[in-house]
Order: C-alpha cells, then sequence, then structure tokens
C-alpha cells in the first residue's frame, strides 16, 4: 500500500472534524467620475456586493479599467509615458454583510472599472 492510499485512507475515514473552505464569486463594473486635479488627486466611487456570511470574511480582487488587464487590489495603474502618473487604483474590505469595492481616477475623463472578487469562509 502506498504513502498516498494510506492518507486517501485517514482522511476519509477518520472521525475528526475536515476543515471546509466556502467561496462566493463575483463580477462587476461601475464607473468612477473624472479627477478635478488630473494625476495629482483621484475620484473614488464604490460599489457593494451582498456577503452571505454574516461575518466579515477574507476578500481577494482583481480591478482592469479595459475589462482585459487585470491587478491585484491595492495596486495602482498608471498611464504609459515618461512621467508615469498614475491612473486607477482599487480596493475592497468586507463587513458582515457587504462586500465593499472601492475605485479611484486619476485620470480627466471618466472610467469603468471591472472587477472579479471571491470571498472566502471556513464557515
Amino acid at each position: 500500500m502506498s504513502l498516498l492510499s494510506n492518507i486517501d485512507q485517514v482522511a476519509f475515514s477518520t472521525a475528526y472534524e475536515i476543515d471546509k473552505i466556502y467561496t462566493v464569486k463575483y463580477n462587476g463594473s461601475f464607473s468612477v467620475s473624472a479627477s478635478s486635479f488630473p494625476g495629482s488627486l483621484s475620484n473614488v466611487a464604490s460599489t457593494t456586493e451582498i456577503n452571505p456570511y454574516g461575518v466579515d470574511v477574507h476578500a481577494i480582487m482583481q480591478f482592469s479599467t479595459d475589462n482585459t488587464n487585470w491587478l491585484d487590489a491595492g495596486n495602482r495603474e498608471f498611464t504609459a509615458g515618461a512621467t508615469l502618473t498614475p491612473k486607477s487604483a482599487a480596493t475592497c474590505y468586507t463587513t458582515s454583510s457587504t462586500l465593499v469595492i472601492i475605485g479611484s481616477n486619476f485620470t480627466a475623463g471618466s472610467l469603468t472599472f471591472y472587477y472579479r472578487a471571491v470571498l472566502i469562509s471556513d464557515d
């Protein structure tokens, strides 16, 4: 009997509680108006999704302003060119009832923020 078979036997026949991980996935978009001071100050907007767990859970999110190139939440997107002025940034957090997604627009024009997020819970 191989070690893998022994591990399988223990995993499926043990009386110990086995941890379960639950996930909920979200995809969507929202608009953020133009910045009054492009390149230096941003305009901010947010959207929310329902958190079905009823407790604060871990969230993982990516965002895009073109629905093609994705960045992890917390990162900043820069405009092309020699000065590398900021273009956008996004982050998220959870409460016991919602997933809040926040987008920052540093440009002179309105931006659509696309997001994909996963809520992770072990309850």
